[in-house]
This record gives structure tokens, C-alpha cells and sequence, in this order.
């Protein structure tokens, strides 16, 4: 059972005292106002096929002369699974996609006025805060999902007796007479259908006996578009430079920490704009005289003239950058393009310009700008093919594009099982890229990366500086990867190492003393240790001027323990405590407990926080808070069972339960799964989430084996 239907316990977190797969449609960007790259009339790049076996034929572009400034490659949409969003201009403003709710189809002679949207309104202002988002009941309160009721004998319940009593959270006094008539019969119908577009309220249940029924095809076909992290591995691999190109790029949407969540990160003309800036600069880049030879010619590209140069760079380069190789069409199409507008091309001198101009449609191309997960269709679900299969494998465990050897086994057909796939996640973890990739899923897991967590007040931390965001957020990723790939191997040690991860800058931060330089050593301690005195968390879940015991209670439940906390209700709106040096911050949240429609919900979350006060706003350790003593005691609630209520003494005890809790096992995998897969999962998932804890769980809940261990699932290669 799950722990705790949290989600409708309470609705009053910030406003009680704390802080508070669609492709989208691609646009073609203004013409900039200085250009390096040749006066030439790009080719029109068309979508990447939905199906990548065989891939789609591109219409080669017409010649035409060339204007006196040059057009950036105009970008059409990718293929869609629903209709996209548009983009408003002006403002630039992206509007998603609606939510359609599935309608319900009652039988006629139980009801045909179901109206599910209305259902969806009525439950939500009459049942919700005491039955919670699906009826799976809150508190004491049973649920009433499942129910064997007819819609009669449930509607008639519902005005008879429903609803009743006094609301959980707002403290409202309900009365059978508020849902009568329509209302309780849409009520019953919304209820009886199975709460129809709720799929975001997932069941959470720590299963490690696997699932005995099929894994189904839980993920939905995709085009994924790259993350700034992605682009810019995926640059620096391809072209074997180091260039900056990301830092202007719009930052994604954070979904759980993630911001790879293919349906909330939509493009607008802000990232055209950059796209094509980012695509001339590697052009310019990799066609520069000094670089010419090592970046490109020596890189494979032997060849007897400029013709044959460039077929041999599309097949090389062409290949690396839409991640499969190029249809012969497609060949000839962007052939066209690279002697466009060049006199005597075969000339020695015009091979760099045809390399300027042709590398910059490639990179606008959105075959590489997304990466494609739409299969073919097998039986009723789709199977990934051998680039997209390769594609997957990269991305996941290197966060970037594909390298030869992936590329080599996709195209003799050597991804095709589960031990082919196990083998080379094992062989990409032990990369560099693969040890870096897992790092960034630590930093966005736990939510402190250095965007995250911000700057601090220079009044009250003046020792704090950008420099020490970044040592922070190294010392994370070199814990995680320390514990991972160097220790243990253990979940356990996320929480109960005693040592941690230190540059010198750091560690004088700290109080410790110098280290040697700027790289991070293995520093034991009992001051900190453990991923909950991390200072990048602690950073992150304070605000500028002092410590949240909120957000680090949030940030356990929500990251850790994956509990889905309830908004905000409208109608409470307590001021959070004002900053008072006289007294500690315990006291001055005293308001959540003296208030019960704050404390319904807060009762899971303060405590949490009041156990790591002994860590600044800043991430430095104190013994004391102004002075004044700093309690840390407390009671944590709702662990694995709703009724799993353990005291505490400090972070040590907490940590403790963390580490050998069923709950935070569970969360990891799920954690886990929800970035690999770049959505937020739904109750299709759970069959495969279960089968992942299992695997989990047989290896003593190894990190490594969890990380290799979702290749192993029927449903990685399968999409619907």
C-alpha cells in the first residue's frame, strides 16, 4: 500500500508560513544582421521521418541566386504525435496543448449525461480534500475509488449523506444538502469511471516482487528535443572542439527536477534565434584555418577532390549528427547545398566554404535537434530501431550523441537483446561522459544545481561567493560518483557515508583547512557526511537571508520519499514569519502548529526541516542559531505506511530511516525512471517501475545495477 496519500492531506504549504509527446512547431528565425557565413540561399530542412527505418526522402533544394545576406536555414516542424502548440508573436509566448479529459461512457441505462469535465470541478470543491485526488481516502477517511456501486446507489449515497462534516484542509463545514442532483450525479459518474484525467495522480508503492503481468508500452512515441546539456556534449563530441554555445539558450522547464521532460520543453523564436547562433559558431569553429586539418580532414576524410570530400563528410559527419546515416536523397539534396552559390567549387580554396555553409542547415536540421523515439510499428505497440535504439543508450548513459562504436553495432543490427544492451550501458557507465552523465542526474534529482540554488545575501554571508555555488555543486556530483562508482556501490551510503567530497576552496569554506587545489578529494568527517548536509542542498532549500525548514522538508518528501504534495488552498494565506535575531526560527514557525489547516499538512514536512537547522542558508554547519540553542528533535510521520510515525533526535536519526527505508528505495527507481524516460510516469508505468525495483533490490540496491538495470526492461525499446 502506499504510505501516505498525501496529495489532498492538506493544501496550505507556502501560504502557511513556508517559500514557495508533442514536438512543438519550429519556426524560421529572423535574418541576423551580420553573418559569417557565405551569401548563399539555404536548402529548405525538412522533418525527420517519424519512422527511422527506412528514413524519409528529402527533396533536394533549388538553386537560386544568392541574395547579399544570407537566410538561416528555415526549419520546419518535426513530425507530431497530437497537434502542436503555437507560438503567439507578439508576446513570444508558447501556449500547450489543451487537456482533453477521456469522456466517460456510462451504459444508457445508468447514465448518458456524464459529463466529465464537470465531474472533474464538482469532486474536486465537494470530495477532494477529504477523499483525495482519486479516492484513495486521506487520513482516517476511507476511499471510495473501487467502490462495487452502481452510478444509482451511488448518487443516491451522495445526496443523501455526501458531503459531510468538516473539510481537512480549509476547514470548511460541508453539508449534504452543497452536492444534490446533477451534482451528485456527476459526482458518482466521475467517481465510477475511475476519475478519468488524473493519470498525473499516480499510486506510489514500494514493490520489489516485480510485476506478473506485461510491461506494456507505457511511453508514448517522441521526438525529444535536446537539453542545453545535450547540444552541447553532443557539439563537443562530433566535432572534437571545446566551444561555449549554450549560455544563452532559454532554460528548460524543471518537471520533478528534471529538465528533460520532452512535453514541457517547447521551442520558440528565442531558441531559433540561438539554434542558428550556436550552428554558425561551430561552423566558423570547425572551418577555421588553424583547426581546419584536426577537426575535420584528419578525422577520416581522405578524399581526391572537393566532391568527394563532401560526400565523405556527410557520410562521416552527416552520419554523427542526425545520429543515422543519410538517405541517398538526403545526400544529394545537402550535396546541392554545399557547392550552392561557390564558383569553381572543385577549387582547393572552396572547400572550407562549403563546409561553412553546409554544417550550419545540418545543426538546424531537426534531425538533430530532436532525438527521435517514434519506432515501427510491431503488434500494438512500436519498437525502437537500431539508431534510435543507440540514440537512447547514448543519451542515457553519456548525455550525449551516439559514438562510432554505437553507431557500428546500430547498423549490423547488434542492439537487438537485452545482454547486447546491457553490455554496452555497462561499457558507456565506465566513460568519462558516463560518469559525468550520472552526476547530472544526482544534481537534478536532488534539485541543486547551480541555477537552483542562486546567491545569498553578501550582508549576511559575505564569504559566500558564485565560486562557492559551483565548489558546492562539484562536491555533489563527486559524492554521488564517489559512492557509485568508487565506494560502495551502496544506496545506503547516500545517506549514511561518513566523509565527503572537497576542493580547497571548499574545504576553507567549510572550516576544514586547505585541500590541494581544485580537485575534489574524499575528505572523512562527522561534522557532515551523507547526501542531507550536502551544501548545495542545504543551499538550495533555504532562501538569500536564512534557512527553510519547508523547502528541506519539501525537498525529502517530494525528492526523496516522492511524495505529491497538495497546492496551495486560495482561501489561506498566512505571511511567512518575519527574520527576528531574538528568536529561533523553531518559534517562529510555532504558527503551523497553533493553526490546524496549515498543520494538516506541515505536520509531515517541519520537523524534517527543523533536523537539518544545524546547516546554514549558506550550507556551512553552526552549532547554534544567533546564539540561541537550535532543537532539532521531532516526530517524522508517514514513512512506508500512513501510521509509520518514528521520533527523532537530529539529522543523524534521520538519516538513518532514509537509508533503510522501503519508501526511498522505491523513489530512487522512480526518480530514476522518470529521467531516463524524459516524462512524467502515470499508473501504466508502475508495472515497469516494479519490475525496475526488483532489479534494484536483487542487487542489495546496488547504484550501478539500477543504472544498467532499466535496459533490461521489455518496455525500453518499446513505445505506443
Amino acid at each position: 500500500m502506499k504510505r501516505l496519500t498525501i496529495v489532498a492531506i492538506a493544501l496550505g504549504l507556502a501560504a502557511c508560513g513556508g517559500e514557495g509527446t508533442t514536438i512543438p512547431q519550429i519556426v524560421t528565425p529572423p535574418s541576423p544582421s551580420s553573418n559569417p557565413l557565405p551569401p548563399v540561399n539555404p536548402p529548405v530542412v525538412v522533418n525527420p521521418t517519424p519512422v527511422v527505418n527506412p528514413p524519409s526522402v528529402i527533396d533536394p533544394p533549388s538553386v537560386v541566386n544568392p541574395p547579399s545576406v544570407v537566410n538561416p536555414p528555415p526549419v520546419v516542424n518535426p513530425p507530431s504525435v497530437v497537434n502542436p502548440p503555437s507560438i503567439v508573436n507578439p508576446p513570444l509566448v508558447v501556449t500547450p496543448p489543451p487537456v482533453s479529459i477521456p469522456t466517460i461512457s456510462p451504459p444508457p441505462s445508468v447514465f448518458q449525461d456524464a459529463d466529465p469535465e464537470l465531474g472533474a470541478s464538482l469532486y474536486a470543491t465537494q470530495c477532494e480534500e477529504c477523499h483525495g485526488k482519486t479516492g484513495k481516502g486521506v487520513g482516517a477517511i476511507k476511499g471510495i475509488a473501487g467502490l462495487p456501486w452502481t452510478h444509482r446507489e451511488m448518487a443516491d449515497f451522495i445526496t443523501i449523506a455526501m458531503p459531510f462534516g468538516t473539510g481537512l484542509q480549509s476547514g470548511k463545514a460541508y453539508e449534504p444538502t452543497d452536492c444534490i442532483g446533477d451534482c451528485a450525479e456527476q459526482v458518482a459518474a466521475y467517481v465510477l469511471s475511475g476519475f478519468p484525467g488524473e493519470s498525473g495522480a499516480v499510486e506510489v508503492q514500494a514493490n520489489f516482487d516485480g510485476c506478473n503481468e506485461p510491461e506494456g508500452a507505457p511511453a508514448g512515441r517522441a521526438l525529444r528535443q535536446l537539453t542545453r546539456h545535450e547540444y552541447q556534449n553532443t557539439i563537443e563530441d562530433i566535432f572534437d572542439v571545446e566551444i561555449s554555445l549554450t549560455t544563452n539558450f532559454p532554460p528548460e522547464s524543471r518537471i520533478h527536477g528534471f529538465t528533460n521532460n520532452a512535453d514541457s520543453n517547447f521551442v520558440t523564436l528565442l531558441h531559433l534565434d540561438n539554434f542558428y547562433a550556436a550552428a554558425s559558431k561551430v561552423a566558423v569553429t570547425i572551418s577555421d584555418q588553424n583547426n581546419f586539418r584536426q577537426s575535420v580532414w584528419d578525422n577520416g576524410l581522405g578524399c581526391g577532390s572537393n566532391t568527394q570530400c563532401i560526400d565523405r563528410y556527410l557520410d562521416v559527419f552527416g552520419t554523427r549528427i542526425f545520429r543515422r546515416p543519410l538517405t541517398n536523397d538526403e545526400k544529394a539534396s545537402y550535396l546541392t547545398f554545399f557547392q550552392e552559390g561557390i564558383t569553381d567549387f572543385n577549387h582547393s580554396d572552396n572547400f572550407r566554404q562549403a563546409i561553412l555553409q553546409g554544417t550550419v542547415a545540418l545543426l538546424m536540421s531537426p534531425n538533430f535537434l530532436y532525438r527521435s523515439e517514434m519506432g515501427t510499428a510491431q503488434g500494438d505497440a512500436y519498437k525502437l530501431n537500431q539508431w534510435e535504439i543507440a540514440t537512447l543508450l547514448a543519451y542515457t548513459y553519456t548525455g550525449s550523441g551516439p559514438d562510432d562504436t554505437l553507431l557500428d553495432k546500430a547498423r549490423n543490427n547488434q542492439l537487438a537483446t537485452k545482454a547486447q544492451l546491457k553490455q554496452e550501458a555497462e561499457r558507456l557507465l565506465e566513460t568519462d561522459r558516463g560518469r559525468d552523465q550520472m552526476a547530472h542526474f544526482a544534481a537534478e534529482w536532488w534539485d541543486a544545481d547551480a541555477e537552483v540554488i542562486g546567491s545569498k545575501n553578501n550582508e549576511l554571508y559575505p564569504d559566500y561567493r558564485p565560486s562557492t555555488t559551483l565548489s558546492m555543486v562539484g562536491e555533489l556530483k563527486n559524492f554521488f560518483l564517489e559512492v557509485a562508482f568508487d565506494s560502495s556501490g551502496s544506496f545506503e551510503e547516500l545517506f549514511l557515508a561518513d566523509f565527503t567530497m572537497l576542493n580547497d576552496e571548499l574545504s576553507r569554506y567549510y572550516g576544514f583547512g586547505g585541500q590541494n587545489g581544485v580537485d575534489f578529494h574524499r575528505v572523512p568527517t562527522d561534522q557532515r557526511g551523507g547526501m542531507l548536509t550536502l551544501g548545495a542542498i542545504m543551499a538550495a532549500n533555504a532562501s538569500t537571508e536564512e534557512t527553510s525548514p519547508v523547502k528541506r522538508g519539501i525537498f525529502v518528501r517530494e525528492q526523496i520519499l516522492c511524495d505529491e504534495l497538495p497546492p496551495i488552498p486560495r482561501d489561506v494565506n498566512i505571511a511567512a514569519p518575519d527574520l527576528d535575531p531574538n528568536k529561533p526560527i523553531r518559534e517562529r514557525f510555532t504558527v503551523h502548529s497553533a493553526n490546524p489547516v496549515c498543520w494538516n499538512c506541515h505536520q509531515f514536512i517541519d520537523d524534517i526541516g527543523f533536523s537539518l537547522e544545524n546547516f546554514d542558508a549558506a550550507g556551512r554547519h553552526r552549532d547554534n542559531e544567533n546564539g540561541l540553542d537550535i532543537v532539532t528533535t521531532g516526530l517524522v510521520q508517514a514513512i512506508d505506511e500512513a501510521d509509520d510515525n518514528r521520533n527523532i533526535q537530529d539529522r543523524h536519526d534521520l538519516a538513518q530511516i532514509l537509508a533503510n527505508a522501503d519508501s526511498t528505495k522505491a523513489c530512487m527507481t522512480r526518480q530514476y525512471y522518470r529521467y531516463v524516460g524524459g516524462y512524467s510516469e502515470s499508473n501504466a508505468d508502475n508495472c515497469a517501475i516494479n519490475n525496475l525495483n526488483k532489479i534494484f533490490s536483487d542487487s542489495g540496491f546496488n547504484l550501478k545495477s539500477l543504472f544498467v538495470g532499466i535496459t533490461q526492461l521489455d518496455s525500453f525499446v518499446l513505445r505506443q
